[in-house]
């Protein structure tokens, strides 16, 4: 993959230690929904690592789709730690959902416009989860984790932005 991408797709800034102030399985059970859920970070790699894969005739946008798959994988451990440390257990199941996880409701496309437009949405949504749940977790650890999570999702919003531009 191309070096300079690489550097592109997430902050330059190095992630907070991942620490909680202690146990606590209410906020283990907010994390699940960002690290399992369809549109969670589970979702983001296995979409994206599709959409590497259905965009081969683009090269740079295939990298794009491998880096930013990297870039949530990273998100999904941070996220399945901390749930660990609050005491819970990182099933692939969010636990404000009925099942767990399941691919067969993930946006597959093959369409490059729809991809790059499904993937600015999912950026967005995102930010604006985790913006919610600051406000439901009163952690100042899991917080400053969060907003460092958050920068990376607008560099990849903004990624998308730029190429629907193209």
């Amino acid at each position: 993959m191309n070096e300079k991408l690489l550097t592109l797709c997430s902050a330059k800034k190095p992630y907070p230690e991942i620490m909680t102030e202690g146990r606590n399985l209410n906020y283990a059970r907010i994390l699940s929904s960002p690290y399992a859920a369809q549109t969670g970070e589970l979702g983001a790699v296995l979409i994206y690592l599709y959409d590497s894969l259905v965009a081969t005739d683009d090269k740079m946008l295939s990298e794009v789709f491998e880096c930013v798959a990297e870039t949530e994988m990273k998100h999904m451990e941070i996220l399945g730690r901390l749930i660990v440390l609050l005491g819970g257990d990182p099933r692939y199941c969010a636990s404000s959902a009925r099942g767990c996880f399941n691919t067969a409701q993930l946006p597959y496309s093959t369409d490059k416009d729809r991809i790059i437009r499904g993937a600015s949405a999912a950026e967005q949504n995102a930010i604006d989860e985790y913006e919610s749940i600051k406000g439901m977790i009163d952690d100042r650890y899991i917080v400053k984790i969060i907003d460092r999570m958050i920068e990376d999702e607008k560099i990849h919003l903004s990624i998308f932005t730029e190429l629907q531009k193209v």
